[in-house]
């Protein structure tokens, strides 16, 4: 996983921020960009995919972003991480394939993402948000996030082994 910084250029009118760059995301770049808006309290995730890098920002509000290394071998591997992206205050996070991630917002956001690969429902890949397993320190107010219905019938990680496809190759 990977922190972009993005740029900034302020003028008394406001500011443009560079959300995306090809040469940050090489050879991974996006093929195909979309926009989450979330309302408060939801959480989406957690989803991976063995065959696309996701490039992620919020353009507005802020999202908690949860991420663990489900890559078999990896140096980083069942590592987790939870890092809060804010629109005031620009960054971005490169999620390579095989690293399973969700989201948070507390309150209503807009995020965009880019994806290196077309969406693929066979690359659609979940677990369980709450699973222990994954080490993910959501916030107690996650407990009662409003989520999807697939995405609360992830299974485990655990009974989701045989979905672990991930190949560095």
């Amino acid at each position: 996983m990977e922190i972009v910084p993005l740029p900034v250029h302020e003028d008394p009118r406001g500011a443009l921020v560079e959300l995306c760059r090809n040469a940050w995301l090489e050879p991974d770049e996006p093929v195909q960009w979309n926009a989450i808006t979330n309302r408060s309290g939801v959480l989406r995730g957690v989803h991976w995919h063995n065959h696309h890098v996701d490039f992620i920002s919020p353009v507005h509000g802020s999202s908690l972003v949860a991420a663990v290394d489900l890559r078999i071998d990896s140096p980083t591997e069942g590592r987790s991480e939870v890092i809060e992206l804010e629109a005031a205050a620009p960054r971005a996070i490169v999620i390579p394939a095989g690293v399973a991630h969700g989201f948070y917002s507390a309150r209503e956001s807009v995020v965009m993402y880019g994806v290196s690969a077309y969406w693929d429902p066979d690359d659609e890949l979940g677990v369980r948000w709450d699973d222990p397993a994954l080490g993910i320190p959501w916030p107690p107010e996650a407990a009662s996030a409003v989520i999807s219905d697939r995405d609360a019938s992830f299974p485990t990680l655990a009974e989701s082994g045989p979905r672990l496809r991930w190949n560095p190759g």
